[in-house]
């Protein structure tokens, strides 16, 4: 998947997400890969990424795999820094 600004691509080794640069240069575009971070991660069975990059580049939506549970519910929380701000003023 590729961040918003085109800068670098994440990608997935075993429960590892990893980021690599990339530049515009034509001989060797591509960086030094580096592990953001790793973790027991749902992964998509479907042929999609199962993970989003946000557009900061810096922050990723996963889900969490817990193992022998299936999962029920999906909460999503809309405006969630108005229900931030009334929780934490």
């Amino acid at each position: 998947m590729w961040s918003r600004d085109g800068s670098a691509l994440f990608y997935r080794v075993g429960d590892a997400l990893m980021s690599v640069p990339v530049t515009e240069d034509s001989v060797n575009p591509f960086g030094r890969p580096e592990e953001l971070f790793s973790g027991s991660f749902r992964l998509d069975q479907t042929g999609h990424a199962g993970y989003d990059v946000m557009p900061d580049g810096q922050s990723f939506i996963m889900s969490e795999e817990i193992y022998g549970e299936s999962l029920t519910e999906i909460r999503i929380i809309l405006n969630w820094f108005d229900e931030l701000e009334r929780l934490a003023p």
